[in-house]
């Protein structure tokens, strides 16, 4: 694969990751001739790599944990500084600071952006504790966010933290069901609600869905509305002006310290197919597991500032809260990553000075398809990084972006998942960029991929595996008896290791391929390939816009291989079109991968997090009713299933 950049060497040795190794020699007598030396250690003896993170990161304790991991055999009974007591927000707020913000805001439609000090983060974040323990809550209740990605969200998630409640957060574009399914399970006491949204220039009125709330969530005690005032006498209904308009306040904010394990967020997977899994992280394991990526393997450092694309339904919206703990400054954007002009996102870098810009595969997939060069409108003079996460990024889109964004900075692509609000394969400022290819496994982190047998291998595609526990694996699926779905998703497959469900490849340099998930792997004549390298084949066409493609048993040994296409406005499906469609699977992917059928449909159909949706459109053509397999609500553009539903595979 091509090298595309590495840092020089005096950029290397103002690295945290480099500090990280220094301090390693000086303090505990160890040194490490590289990266994958260090790598080896942090997953060969993890208690003593973990223990480290707790010191060199300052993670404050108010109890002395007794051992750092308390492992029997099984991963879901192991249990992380076991006596420790400590709190996320507190070791937020230890970092306040008057030198920078803690935020910078920015919202579609308008080129403005307000920024928001240490100082009045933290009386905003006091207030709304104040009216939380007035709300009568208890270490444990559950708080739910149905709200927009700005600073209001922030502040009720770090005001939760502090009091030891339990947060969950799903952005307003979730439909109705997909809403109450995720926080009916919770049974909350209280939600945070806007009453409409605007995205993509258009406003969307919440009423219906907030009554629907009322009717079904039925724990529900308060309901606080975050951008109207109420008009009703209902002493349950209050507003977010009764929150900051309170009087007589003083600081420091209360936090309460809590166990390691206690949890301090639920996060839902996609929910494409039935009830979405209820994700249980603590307050312990997402914050050791948070300052070692972001400081380790992006590089953040005090001061910075530091952006994620991201609504307040996925987990790169924790992930970005989370650099609050390094000092940095988060940037938050609300709205339509492409509303009005497509280049939004990066005028925003360019005007506020982003150090590091985090967005998915997608989002640099649409310039580099539209062909739009970023540098012949942006200098981008600050921008250390760029961050890739949501599917594989391609080596094309490498390229590109080298090309058209900037020539001088990080481009990583990560990959993990809410399961462990994290990525396990990411970036290391250490190492040279490869086109297509993830950097390197995380510290910490013991991936490993296996073949059919189940044996570790390198240099082979296979199935993504993890060897030894995390900090931030689940504590438990809310309401998940036995833990009986946890296994299922997870340790299924394997005895006693974490199956994660990618398919995914190590290189001999010790670099990680993403080839896409398990269950949407695809298999001709005995031939498996990862629906990515079909869509990657396909994106050399400017014609078309998106693709879907499908392997159909249609039992008996017969089967149905279709590519659905989404073209560009103008653009007709013609047979010339159709045979250069079959010429690049045939010729970049396998003659035995070109399609027997090429339909145009007017929309892919994707989940909110911006995931392609493969299994439960196949189940759909092959039968099985709409609502037994796909929540509409969790999807992007829910409209698109229709086509699907009422296409009739061709009789064989």
């Amino acid at each position: 694969m091509e090298s595309l950049w590495k840092a020089d060497a005096k950029t290397i040795e103002e690295t945290n990751l480099f500090q990280y190794l220094k301090w390693l020699e000086s303090e505990k007598g160890l040194s490490f001739a590289n990266y994958d030396e260090l790598w080896q250690w942090s997953v060969d003896n993890y208690p003593d790599f973990w223990a480290t993170q707790v010191e060199y990161n300052r993670i404050d304790f108010h109890s002395p944990f007794e051992e750092v991991h308390r492992f029997q055999g099984d991963f879901m009974e192991s249990s992380w500084f076991s006596g420790a007591k400590l709190n996320y927000a507190e070791a937020i707020f230890k970092n306040k600071t008057t030198s920078h913000p803690a935020i910078i805001a920015g919202k579609e439609g308008s080129s403005d952006y307000s920024s928001w000090s240490w100082e009045e983060l933290e009386l905003l974040t006091a207030k709304t504790i104040r009216f939380l323990k007035n709300c009568q809550l208890e270490v444990g209740d559950r708080v739910v966010a149905n709200v927009t990605n700005e600073v209001p969200a922030v502040v009720i998630y770090l005001a939760c933290a502090s009091l030891g409640l339990v947060f969950s957060s799903c952005s307003p574009d979730f439909g109705i069901r997909a809403t109450i399914d995720r926080f009916k399970i919770l049974a909350p006491k209280v939600l945070f609600t806007v009453h409409e949204y605007e995205y993509n220039g258009k406003t969307f009125e919440q009423a219906k869905k907030i009554e629907a709330l009322r009717e079904n969530v039925t724990s529900l005690e308060t309901i606080v509305f975050l951008n109207q005032k109420t008009s009703s006498n209902n002493s349950a209904e209050k507003s977010w002006q009764d929150i900051v308009e309170q009087k007589d306040f003083s600081l420091p904010l209360e936090t309460i310290p809590v166990d390691f394990s206690h949890p301090l967020v639920v996060l839902f997977s996609s929910g494409t197919t039935g009830l979405p899994k209820a994700i249980t992280h603590s307050h312990g394991g997402i914050l050791v597991e948070h300052c070692k990526y972001l400081k380790f393997h992006n590089d953040v450092k005090p001061g910075e500032r530091f952006f994620w694309y991201s609504s307040t339904s996925w987990m790169m919206w924790n992930f970005l809260v989370s650099a609050l703990l390094l000092r940095a400054t988060i940037v938050l954007y609300e709205g339509a990553p492409l509303y009005a002009r497509s280049e939004i996102l990066w005028e925003l870098a360019e005007k506020i000075g982003i150090h590091h810009f985090g967005c998915s595969a997608a989002y640099l997939h649409y310039f580099f398809k539209n062909k739009i060069a970023i540098k012949e409108k942006y200098s981008l003079p600050e921008l250390r990084s760029i961050g890739s996460t949501g599917s594989p990024l391609s080596p094309e889109v490498f390229r590109w972006t080298y090309e058209n964004v900037k020539s001088e900075m990080w481009l990583f692509s990560m990959s993990g998942g809410s399961d462990v609000c994290t990525a396990f394969v990411g970036g290391c400022p250490l190492e040279a960029i490869y086109s297509g290819e993830i950097q390197k496994r995380c510290l910490g982190a013991k991936i490993e991929i296996f073949n059919s047998s189940g044996k570790s291998v390198l240099n082979e595609e296979g199935e993504l595996v993890i060897t030894r526990p995390l900090p931030s694996m689940p504590i438990y699926f809310w309401k998940d008896e036995n833990r009986q779905r946890y296994k299922k998703s997870y340790f299924s497959s394997y005895e006693n290791v974490w199956h994660h469900g990618d398919r995914a490849k190590l290189t001999a340099r010790q670099g990680i391929i993403i080839y896409g998930r398990s269950d949407a792997t695809l298999n001709r004549h005995g031939v498996r390939m990862g629906s990515g390298e079909i869509y990657r084949s396909i994106d050399k066409l400017s014609e078309v816009k998106d693709s879907l493609v499908l392997n159909l048993d249609l039992g008996a040994e017969k089967y149905f291989f279709p590519l659905f296409v989404a073209l560009k406005e103008g653009v007709q499906l013609t047979p010339s079109l159709k045979d250069e469609l079959k010429k690049q699977i045939r010729e970049n992917c396998s003659p035995r991968y070109v399609p027997e059928a090429i339909i145009e449909v007017p929309e892919i159909p994707y989940t909110l997090s911006g995931k392609k949706v493969e299994i439960p459109i196949k189940k759909i053509l092959l039968g099985e009713a709409v609502e037994k397999v796909i929540n509409v609500g969790s999807l992007r553009n829910p409209e698109s299933i229709d086509f699907f539903a009422n296409y009739e595979i061709p009789k064989k």
